[in-house]
């Protein structure tokens, strides 16, 4: 059976990439003579999808459009089906429940739309992740620790556990720890905290981390990328959303998208071949 950590290395190494970009396309972006957020999106993709391992559309942007918005983000995984076969398509949903709901959660993200991976949040406990984790081959990455300054009021409170003081943080990363056989379970931890990568990697030494927050929040990628690379040299995804999709020019905007997403893949290819050695820089 190919696991999700099968996949995720796979095309890694096929792509020589640990890029994501991320699909969250906002209407009042959309440049002049882009009549929809399908055609924005097809255009990303064309011209990305060289450097990327792995796309990651947030939710709330589909959603938001009402019903055409669900065909949208239909269409735009069928695309990229299409355009990067390959690739690992992420639904960022952070979803949370328990019972039935959450069943129905994970239904809509494996079944209906058939993303290879999703994000959750798992404050109501592991149970409530649960019907994710029953679909084999599929990604799982839980909300561990956020890009935004404000996620410390709850991630880094502290709980006793074992017999000592740990942060809420660290005790997610020890529980995907100790229940990475399934290989699909992997951590979202913001860029702008990677002092915070590399303790939770050093707690959770296998499972593929997901980091936002690199472009717009000013997350450190060097720092991130040393500090997060696993035991193999690789399970680290970058993901950059608005500092690459959003236009900051009208005319000729796809150049600038294809300049933006070259330059990260290269920077981040720079890190790791000095770092592991995995891959070098594709010429």
């Amino acid at each position: 059976m190919i696991t999700f950590y099968n996949k995720l290395d796979s095309i890694s190494k096929e792509k020589r990439s640990l890029l994501c970009v991320g699909l969250d396309p906002d209407p009042r972006w959309l440049p002049d003579g882009i009549k929809d957020v399908f055609s924005f999106n097809q255009m990303i993709i064309d011209v990305t999808s060289e450097f990327v391992c792995a796309y990651k559309p947030n939710l709330a942007f589909y959603e938001v459009l009402g019903e055409s918005g669900y065909r949208v983000l239909k269409d735009t995984i069928d695309y990229i089906r299409y355009k990067a076969p390959n690739v690992v398509i992420i639904g960022d949903a952070k979803r949370g429940d328990i019972g039935v709901s959450t069943e129905k959660y994970a239904e809509a993200i494996f079944e209906k739309y058939e993303f290879d991976a999703v994000t959750v949040n798992m404050y109501g406990g592991f149970e409530s992740i649960e019907p994710f984790l029953k679909y084999s081959g599929k990604g799982v990455f839980i909300w561990t620790k956020s890009s935004n300054p404000g996620g410390n009021d709850i991630q880094n409170a502290q709980i006793k556990h074992n017999g000592k003081y740990i942060t809420i943080c660290e005790y997610i990363a020890s529980l995907v720890n100790e229940k990475t056989d399934g290989q699909n379970l992997g951590l979202v931890i913001g860029a702008t905290f990677p002092k915070d990568i590399l303790q939770l990697r050093n707690i959770c030494p296998k499972a593929p981390f997901l980091i936002p927050g690199v472009g717009q929040q000013k997350g450190d990628l060097v720092s991130s990328i040393r500090n997060g690379l696993s035991s193999i040299g690789m399970r680290v995804l970058i993901s950059s959303s608005r500092y690459i999709i959003k236009p900051s020019v009208q005319y000729n905007f796809l150049s600038e998208v294809h300049q933006k997403s070259k330059k990260l893949y290269e920077d981040i290819s720079k890190v790791v071949s000095e770092t592991s050695e995995e891959f070098d820089i594709k010429t």
